[in-house]
């Protein structure tokens, strides 16, 4: 038996009580501290895989190996969000995953279940105190003379690509990051994925 459910509303504290709060996210190391065996294989179309077995009281994580690197760390840290928030750990659980790089852009909606695993993913690999921190930051080397936030798209995108590297995610998902935290509009937010997708 399992007990997560304090961090449920609360990424940051999983992330302090593992002592990983520091960039970038050792997302498999936070894996290994929540008993989570974590294997790689092809998966075909499927990004991700969590399965739990009572009898035994094992979960696997299973990530396709196929894809690239950020897109494996982000999807571990959307299994760890199903860990927390979707096993019930009296029940044999299976949950499969795709997660596409045009996410934001897809016609049919997520599920409220996959939105959640998403935003609690981005927040394990992008902690908010962290991320605006960094960014800060970021914008300061790249742009000593600026006093707000008021650039070109092809400016932020710099920015973008600086965080990607820094937190071990991709430009995509900064740039939705940057939206949840209204660093961004629709708008904006908009013009940096079709920039990202153009260049």
């Amino acid at each position: 038996m399992r007990y997560v459910e304090k961090y449920r509303d609360e990424a940051n504290e999983l992330l302090r009580d593992s002592d990983l709060f520091e960039i970038p996210i050792n997302i498999e190391d936070l894996a290994k501290k929540l008993n989570i065996e974590v294997r790689y294989k092809d998966l075909n179309k499927l990004s991700g895989v969590i399965k739990y077995t009572p009898s035994s009281d094992k979960v696997i994580i299973t990530i396709n190996s196929n894809d690239f690197e950020l897109r494996q760390r982000f999807t571990l840290a959307h299994e760890i969000a199903h860990y927390i928030h979707d096993i019930n750990f009296e029940k044999e659980k299976k949950i499969e995953d795709t997660i596409s790089s045009q996410t934001h852009f897809r016609k049919e909606p997520l599920s409220p279940i996959e939105r959640r695993a998403d935003k609690f993913a981005s927040d394990l690999l992008m902690p908010n105190e962290l991320f605006k921190k960094e960014v800060k930051s970021i914008v300061k080397k790249l742009f000593p003379d600026r006093e707000n936030f008021n650039f070109e798209v092809r400016e932020i995108y710099k920015i973008v690509k600086d965080t990607s590297k820094l937190f071990g995610v991709s430009k995509p998902a900064v740039i939705y990051k940057f939206k949840s935290l209204k660093i961004t509009d629709e708008k904006l937010t908009k013009e940096l994925f079709n920039y990202h997708y153009e260049n």
